[in-house]
Protein backbone atom coordinates (compact mmCIF):
# COMPACT_ATOMS: atom_id res chain seq x y z
CA UNK A 1 0.00 0.00 0.00
CA UNK A 2 1.15 3.43 -0.88
CA UNK A 3 0.86 5.69 1.89
CA UNK A 4 2.05 9.10 3.23
CA UNK A 5 3.60 10.57 6.44
CA UNK A 6 1.20 12.63 8.10
CA UNK A 7 2.75 14.63 10.24
CA UNK A 8 5.54 16.14 8.16
CA UNK A 9 6.44 19.74 9.03
CA UNK A 10 6.27 21.24 6.53
CA UNK A 11 3.37 19.55 4.96
CA UNK A 12 4.06 16.74 1.79
CA UNK A 13 3.75 18.12 -1.29
CA UNK A 14 3.39 15.33 -3.70
CA UNK A 15 2.35 16.30 -7.39
CA UNK A 16 1.09 13.06 -9.48
CA UNK A 17 3.51 13.14 -12.32
CA UNK A 18 3.97 10.04 -14.40
CA UNK A 19 7.47 9.95 -13.03
CA UNK A 20 5.92 10.37 -9.32
CA UNK A 21 3.51 8.04 -10.17
CA UNK A 22 5.90 5.45 -11.62
CA UNK A 23 8.63 5.66 -8.32
CA UNK A 24 5.39 5.23 -6.55
CA UNK A 25 4.63 2.06 -7.67
CA UNK A 26 7.58 0.19 -8.35
CA UNK A 27 8.77 0.79 -4.65
CA UNK A 28 5.59 -0.29 -3.62
CA UNK A 29 5.83 -3.16 -5.78
CA UNK A 30 9.32 -4.10 -4.62
CA UNK A 31 7.61 -4.06 -1.08
CA UNK A 32 4.92 -6.14 -1.53
CA UNK A 33 6.64 -9.37 -1.30
CA UNK A 34 7.61 -8.19 1.86
CA UNK A 35 4.67 -7.16 3.16
CA UNK A 36 5.72 -3.52 3.94
CA UNK A 37 4.04 -0.48 2.75
CA UNK A 38 5.57 2.30 0.27
CA UNK A 39 5.77 5.23 2.89
CA UNK A 40 6.19 8.65 1.48
CA UNK A 41 7.99 10.83 3.47
CA UNK A 42 9.51 13.48 0.92
CA UNK A 43 7.83 15.30 -2.00
CA UNK A 44 8.48 18.27 -3.17
CA UNK A 45 7.99 20.35 -0.19
CA UNK A 46 11.31 21.60 2.27
CA UNK A 47 15.02 21.56 1.45
CA UNK A 48 16.73 18.64 -0.97
CA UNK A 49 20.72 18.67 -2.02
CA UNK A 50 21.86 21.22 -4.34
CA UNK A 51 20.93 24.61 -4.79
CA UNK A 52 16.64 25.21 -4.92
CA UNK A 53 15.98 24.14 -8.49
CA UNK A 54 17.99 21.63 -9.07
CA UNK A 55 16.82 19.02 -7.23
CA UNK A 56 14.45 16.65 -8.87
CA UNK A 57 12.04 16.92 -6.07
CA UNK A 58 11.13 20.25 -7.38
CA UNK A 59 10.61 19.03 -11.15
CA UNK A 60 8.47 16.03 -9.74
CA UNK A 61 10.75 13.21 -10.75
CA UNK A 62 12.05 12.76 -7.34
CA UNK A 63 10.38 11.16 -3.72
CA UNK A 64 11.68 9.79 -0.61
CA UNK A 65 10.38 6.84 1.15
CA UNK A 66 11.03 5.44 4.92
CA UNK A 67 13.26 3.24 5.48
CA UNK A 68 13.21 2.60 9.35
CA UNK A 69 10.19 -0.13 9.59
CA UNK A 70 12.42 -2.53 6.02
CA UNK A 71 13.61 -5.36 8.84
CA UNK A 72 17.65 -4.64 7.90
CA UNK A 73 17.97 -8.84 7.52
CA UNK A 74 15.93 -8.21 4.18
CA UNK A 75 17.67 -4.85 2.86
CA UNK A 76 19.08 -6.11 0.36
CA UNK A 77 16.55 -8.34 -0.86
CA UNK A 78 14.52 -5.22 -0.88
CA UNK A 79 16.62 -3.07 -2.66
CA UNK A 80 17.31 -5.79 -5.16
CA UNK A 81 13.12 -5.56 -5.74
CA UNK A 82 12.81 -1.91 -5.97
CA UNK A 83 16.09 -1.88 -8.61
CA UNK A 84 14.09 -4.38 -10.60
CA UNK A 85 10.96 -2.48 -10.90
CA UNK A 86 12.87 0.72 -11.18
CA UNK A 87 14.44 -1.15 -14.60
CA UNK A 88 10.83 -1.94 -15.80
CA UNK A 89 9.92 1.62 -15.37
CA UNK A 90 12.86 2.86 -16.75
CA UNK A 91 12.03 0.43 -19.91
CA UNK A 92 8.95 1.21 -20.08
CA UNK A 93 8.55 5.64 -19.91
CA UNK A 94 12.01 5.55 -22.44
CA UNK A 95 9.76 3.55 -24.80
CA UNK A 96 6.92 6.30 -24.40
CA UNK A 97 9.04 9.01 -24.11
CA UNK A 98 11.07 8.31 -27.72
CA UNK A 99 14.57 8.76 -25.13
CA UNK A 100 16.43 7.26 -22.99
CA UNK A 101 15.61 8.33 -19.09
CA UNK A 102 16.94 6.37 -16.04
CA UNK A 103 15.10 5.74 -12.47
CA UNK A 104 17.39 4.98 -9.39
CA UNK A 105 17.49 5.27 -5.73
CA UNK A 106 19.66 5.91 -3.42
CA UNK A 107 19.67 4.66 0.50
CA UNK A 108 20.44 8.01 2.21
CA UNK A 109 20.04 7.02 5.99
CA UNK A 110 17.03 7.52 7.08
CA UNK A 111 14.93 7.46 3.86
CA UNK A 112 15.31 5.68 0.25
CA UNK A 113 15.40 8.73 -2.60
CA UNK A 114 14.51 7.47 -5.45
CA UNK A 115 14.96 9.82 -8.86
CA UNK A 116 14.59 10.32 -12.66
CA UNK A 117 17.72 11.65 -14.07
CA UNK A 118 17.35 14.34 -17.02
Amino acid sequence: MILFKEDSVPPLIIVFTPDNVGIMHAVNNGLINFGLDAIITGGMEGVHPGTHGDSEHYHGRALDFRVRDWPTKYLDGILKNISGHLDILTKTRTKILGCPVQYFYQLEGDHLHVERSH
